[in-house]
Order: structure tokens, then C-alpha cells, then sequence
């Protein structure tokens, strides 16, 4: 848990060895174990879903006041902080707080006490982590030459929150940023980091194409949509297999289909939809523009006709994660 602010107090203090801030964090932090554990313990019995994360958010604030941080609200649920001098350079820490609609299982002390919502994907430890951060870096603001934001994310299970806090000015004047995941694979205490792409680009798309309706018996009168839509999603399929190459990471996945109900009649609209992805940014805004020319090309063989949505406001495209500089496994 001492991890994040042993790397941001590397780049940011200017005295003293790596090796003596590293033995003495390690102390320090090991001496916080139990306030971050009991922080996390609290947060994870009461998990709150994207933008109504309203307790954590409280937790938060009701932390980093104790510390004598102060911090704003962003993005409805969103806490953002500073600590150092509050001049430049500046440099972000971030952790995300939202759980997901999933019913815990586990019988323990700490159980989920929401029905349907639990934290299966470790965000309330990111939370604890960046709270343990924040005491840390407190201890030692006077010898920040510069600031550390503290970014607590909400909505990062769907809801775009990291978008929403940026339009409020989380980064701004921030050089650069740090963010991790916790993985039961790796042992406690041990960071995994590789330079280059980490993380895909990724976007959501929509399709609706619009024939005409009629009998099913007289399908000569009728303009099927389901025709056409299934001759789209197959050649959508190829966009990977034939159009990029093979080394180079793409995912194209439609994820539902939905048409009329009738056993007897030919529905009027065929609606489907899924998401891109793509090891690069480029490689993404590639497989856009092909996707709609795919569906637009292949519903005019079949007399239909089609609009393609890449999603925006609630879904908005999110850049791959490219690691910069050299990482090790430590």
C-alpha cells in the first residue's frame, strides 16, 4: 500500500537518498496498515454504484479533513485534492470508488450490507490506498518541491466519471499521473509495470437499420432488416481477421440484438450493438469509421437502410493507456 507515494516522493523530494525514503516509508506505512485496512474494510461493507457514491465520497472528505487536506467536490460524487506547495510541477494520484451490481457471497464480518452490490473489483481498496497516500505525503508536504493531486474517482464502472472530472478541471496544470490496480496474482508488496500500450482504446456503437415491415408468408413484400443485419454482423467479423494485422490487438463484438416479437410478421427495425477495441488510439478510430462503411454498405444490398452511432456522452471514447519511460517488475 506504500507503493504510490514512494514513487511520487522519489520525483518530487529533492534531498536525501531513494533507498532512506524508501526504508522509512516502508516504516510508516506499515504503521498505517491498520487505519488504511479499516478504511477499506468500511467502505467495502457499504459499496455504492456509479455516481451515487455518496458515503465513500463522505468517508473521503471526512478523511483528508481529519489530515488537514483540503479538497472540492467534482463530478457529483468526485473528491479532488492537493498537498505540497501548490505550485508546479504538478503530479496526480489516482483511485476510483464505485462497486458493481453483483451479490457478495462470502460469508464474513465485513460483508457487503447492500443487496446486489458488493466491491468485486477492488475499488475500495484503491480508495484505502490513496487515503494511506494522502497521510503520507501530509507528513512530508513541506518538503514537496511541488504538489501531489489526489483524484478520487467515482463512475469508472460505466458512467465515463474520469471524463466528468476532467470537463471540472481535475488535471489541470497536472504533468503527469499515476494510477494502479491490485491483483490477487501478485504477491503483497510487489508492483508489476511494463512500458508501452497497457490498455486498449475502447468506444461503444449502436445500429439501427429500418426495412419494411409485412407477413411473414410474403416475404417478396417486405424489406427484412433481419437479412440485413445479419449479413452486417458477419462481415463485421472480418474487420479484424482481414483488415488488420495479425500482431496488432483489435476486438469487435457485437453484444446484442433486438428485434420484434411477432412469430408471423417481418419487424420494420433490427437495432444491435457492442464495442471496439484497440491496443492504439489510431487503431480505434480506424475501426469506426470501417464499422459504420460495413453496415451502412451491407443494408443497401439489402434495400434497408442503417445509422450507425459510436456512443458520446454517457459512453464516450476513452485513448489507450501507453506507459511511457522504462518499467520493471520490482
Amino acid at each position: 500500500m506504500a507503493s504510490p507515494p514512494l514513487l511520487l516522493l522519489f520525483l518530487l523530494l529533492s534531498h536525501a537518498s531513494a533507498a532512506e525514503y524508501g526504508d522509512e516509508l516502508l516504516r510508516r506505512a506499515w504503521e498505517e496498515r491498520e487505519w488504511m485496512v479499516d478504511a477499506r474494510r468500511r467502505i467495502h461493507a457499504h459499496p455504492e454504484l456509479a455516481f451515487r457514491e455518496h458515503r465513500t465520497s463522505a468517508l473521503v472528505r471526512e478523511e483528508l479533513e481529519c489530515l488537514g487536506i483540503s479538497h472540492r467536490a467534482v463530478a457529483g460524487t468526485g473528491v479532488v485534492a492537493d498537498v505540497g506547495s501548490g505550485a508546479a510541477p504538478f503530479v496526480a494520484l489516482r483511485a476510483d470508488m464505485d462497486a458493481l451490481p453483483l451479490q457478495e457471497l462470502v460469508e464474513w464480518e465485513h460483508k457487503s450490507k447492500v443487496d446486489g452490490v458488493m466491491h468485486a473489483c477492488g475499488h475500495d481498496v484503491h480508495t484505502a490506498m490513496l487515503l494511506g497516500a494522502a497521510k503520507l505525503l501530509r507528513q512530508r508536504k513541506d518538503q514537496l518541491k511541488g504538489t501531489v493531486r489526489l483524484l478520487f474517482q467515482p463512475a469508472e464502472e460505466g458512467g465515463a466519471g474520469a471524463s466528468h472530472m476532467i470537463k471540472e478541471g481535475a488535471l489541470d496544470g497536472v504533468e503527469a499521473i499515476f494510477a494502479m490496480h491490485v491483483d490477487y496474482r501478485i504477491p503483497t508488496g510487489v508492483i508489476a509495470a511494463h512500458p508501452g500500450p497497457t490498455q486498449a482504446a475502447v468506444c461503444f456503437f449502436e445500429a439501427k437499420i429500418e426495412g419494411k415491415t409485412g407477413m411473414a408468408e410474403t416475404p417478396h413484400l417486405n424489406v427484412d432488416p433481419i437479412v440485413a443485419a445479419s449479413f452486417a454482423i458477419v462481415s463485421l467479423q472480418q474487420l479484424v481477421s482481414r483488415e488488420d494485422d495479425p500482431l496488432h490487438s483489435q476486438v469487435v463484438s457485437v453484444t446484442y440484438v433486438k428485434a420484434g416479437k411477432a412469430l408471423d410478421a417481418t419487424p420494420a427495425i433490427v437495432e444491435f450493438g457492442g464495442t471496439l477495441r484497440s491496443i492504439t488510439t489510431e487503431g480505434l478510430y480506424r475501426l469506426q469509421k470501417r464499422v459504420k462503411e460495413v453496415v451502412e454498405g451491407q443494408v443497401v444490398v439489402h434495400r434497408c437502410k442503417a445509422a450507425v452511432e459510436i456512443k458520446g456522452d454517457d459512453y464516450p471514447m476513452y485513448p489507450a493507456v501507453v506507459n511511457i519511460g522504462s518499467c520493471t517488475t520490482t
